[in-house]
């Protein structure tokens, strides 16, 4: 069910990215999952037809599924080793119409008077 929902995005994310050239980046994603369809199809026919029999395409889809996560774990932990905290604003000066700078000066003037 997942695999009918990954095509559109990725096409989209594809035209998003593709600057100039919408057209073509969006007809090359819908290529290369023609491509890996076809290629696909064809390792798990061959597989059949080896004497894996009828678990070589199982077995063809599983090491398919397995190598799809090796970019994804990588892309995960690149970015986990480069995500950093998000910085706090640098504190700017206190204006005269903010509460805090009312209590400041009521206790500067309660210090000067001791």
């Amino acid at each position: 069910m997942t695999g009918m929902a990954v095509p559109p995005v990725v096409t989209s994310l594809t035209v998003r990215f593709a600057g100039n050239a919408p057209t073509l980046a969006a007809g090359l994603a819908v290529s290369s999952f023609n491509a890996g369809i076809a290629v696909g199809s064809w390792i798990a026919g061959r597989a059949l037809d080896s004497s894996l029999g009828l678990t070589g395409p199982a077995l063809v889809g599983t090491v398919m599924a397995a190598l799809a996560l090796v970019p994804l774990a990588a892309l995960g932990a690149i970015r986990a080793t480069h995500t950093t905290a998000p910085s706090m604003p640098a504190r700017t000066a206190v204006s005269a119409t903010e509460p805090e700078a009312d209590t400041a000066r009521e206790t500067e003037t309660r210090h000067a008077a001791h």
